[in-house]
């Protein structure tokens, strides 16, 4: 159970990230739920983690924060030409790209090799040969063998921002307007806690999911009621909010906002110009 809505700051009695009011953005928003990210907490977390380290590309995360990743030395694992692209496009550079996959076909290896990517991951003999016919028929040298740092952990960011969602139901009962799993003990705040006592509440809703039995259990820092807005964050050690609801794939996706001191954006999905920053 949180006691403290990190990233997240009370001032005068309402929620902030960074230095916007959350319930100023809501504004903004039009009822619908978003996934706040701050560049200041990812930017916290890079630089905590020692040495370089490896993301996969594969985990989708927005093109602004790959940047962010590229920008503090991180290396990328790409597994397909799709994925090369949006690594280079957020300015990592062919020396920290490790290309893997277990299957690769020929267009991804002249992608790779054409790139000059710093390692091919090799699974058995036959596909490092093919590897190596391909460079010789297009003239390219085979990357030098070697290792790539370690893996960033898969929830270092999960703890960099939250959901903002609407309630549509008071107490006991809660429903936001989002895709949300079966969290146990999910912590949610209100915008303006009036304090930071928690109370047990059955019933942070997601209705018509298989498999997920109903009311699940959440922590209530405050009060609430019908059309107000919370923050929900995933209980710590727990689940990563962005993977949990990109996994419903029946629902629309949720936007994300980078949040950078005092000013938002929404986040382009969409692949960026190079080494796009945050603002």
């Amino acid at each position: 159970m949180r006691t403290k809505p990190d990233p997240f700051q009370i001032r005068d009695g309402f929620l902030y990230l960074e230095d916007i009011d959350l319930q100023e953005l809501t504004s903004h928003l039009e009822g619908h739920a978003v996934r706040l990210i701050s560049a200041l907490a990812v930017g916290r977390v890079l630089g905590q983690v020692p040495g370089a380290n490896t993301i996969s590309i594969e985990h989708g995360d927005p093109p602004a924060i790959l940047a962010m990743m590229a920008n503090s030395g991180c290396w990328a694992r790409v597994l397909s030409s799709h994925e090369l692209r949006v690594a280079t496009l957020a300015g990592f550079p062919p020396e920290r790209i490790v290309a893997g996959g277990r299957v690769k076909d020929d267009a991804y290896i002249r992608d790779a090799l054409s790139e000059g990517v710093a390692l091919m991951e090799h699974p058995d003999p036959e596909e490092r040969e093919n590897t190596a016919r391909i460079a010789r028929a297009l003239g390219l040298t085979m990357p030098v063998g070697g290792e790539a740092p370690p893996d960033l952990p898969e929830r270092a960011l999960a703890n960099c921002g939250g959901l903002l969602a609407p309630v549509l139901r008071g107490p006991p009962e809660i429903a936001i307007d989002s895709v949300w799993p079966a969290f146990q003990d999910a912590a949610v705040y209100p915008l303006r806690p009036k304090d930071m006592k928690a109370s047990y509440l059955e019933g942070l809703s997601m209705p018509n999911v298989p498999g997920v039995e109903l009311p699940v259990p959440a922590w209530l820092y405050g009060s609430i009621q019908r059309g107000d807005w919370v923050v929900v964050l995933p209980p710590e050690g727990g689940g990563n909010v962005d993977r949990y609801i990109d996994r419903q794939k029946t629902h629309p996706p949720v936007p994300r906002i980078l949040v950078s001191g005092g000013h938002w954006r929404l986040l382009d999905e969409r692949e960026p110009a190079r080494s796009e920053v945050p603002f």
